[in-house]
């Protein structure tokens, strides 16, 4: 993921969706957060995800971030509302998502 960027397509309970993904130096998300520098701590790259109001589109997200955290070691940090995410909130939230979507 350190070099993709775009459009990532995705399929969850057989249906199409996907997100969009860019990455970058790590240190360029602290020039607007600088509270996540102890968090951050050596990580070098930063991989942000993009959705719309899709369930699934978001659901896709989560569960990309759910692997990142659990097989990398990453921090999942969601802007909006300056939270960080644990691996169970990652998977609670993204089975939230696909039960919404039917």
């Amino acid at each position: 993921p350190l070099v993709d960027s775009g459009f990532s397509p995705s399929k969850l309970k057989n249906v199409e969706s996907g997100f969009e993904i860019v990455s970058g130096p790590a240190q360029d998300i602290l020039q607007n957060y600088t509270h996540l520098a102890k968090t951050i701590a050596d990580r070098d790259w930063c991989i942000s995800f993009r959705w719309g109001g899709d369930l699934n589109e978001c659901a896709c997200v989560l569960a990309a971030s759910a692997g990142l955290v659990k097989l990398c070691g990453a921090v999942a940090f969601y802007p909006e509302d300056d939270l960080i995410y644990d691996l169970h909130r990652l998977q609670d939230d993204a089975k939230g998502c696909l039960d919404a979507t039917g």
